[in-house]
């Protein structure tokens, strides 16, 4: 508005209230400015502070998982080995109980075949 200020050969001449109002549009754009550093600062560093915290959760998260799965490797080295075991005592219990009923039966076909004989070679 021209008849807020008038130009002189050096300076600005403004009327009563003017140089307040342009300090006031400073000050607020002054602050606008230093709103937008700091909030620009604080997410910088909100982002670095997030990322230690993830990467510190995704270490405990590996190692506490490769802990996890090195305990389930040896639950089952361990419970296939009890397996081993069991199957190798059944087979060794059953093939004993095989073998003295084998024996059993080939002592009795024995002596059945040697009564057989003997009958035959007395007639």
């Amino acid at each position: 508005d021209p008849d807020k200020f008038q130009f002189g050969k050096t300076k600005i001449f403004f009327r009563a209230g003017q140089v307040a109002y342009l300090e006031k549009l400073r000050a607020d754009k002054f602050r606008y400015a230093c709103i937008k550093i700091q909030k620009t600062v604080r997410g910088w560093l909100q982002r670095i502070r997030y990322r230690k915290i993830r990467k510190s959760a995704i270490t405990l998260q590996r190692y506490g998982r490769g802990y996890l799965a090195r305990r389930y490797a040896e639950m089952l080295r361990l419970t296939r080995a009890a397996l081993i075991c069991q199957k190798q005592y059944r087979m060794v219990r059953v093939r004993r109980e095989y073998l003295r009923t084998r024996r059993a039966v080939i002592t009795i076909q024995a002596f059945t075949r040697g009564m057989f004989i003997r009958r035959l070679y007395q007639e």
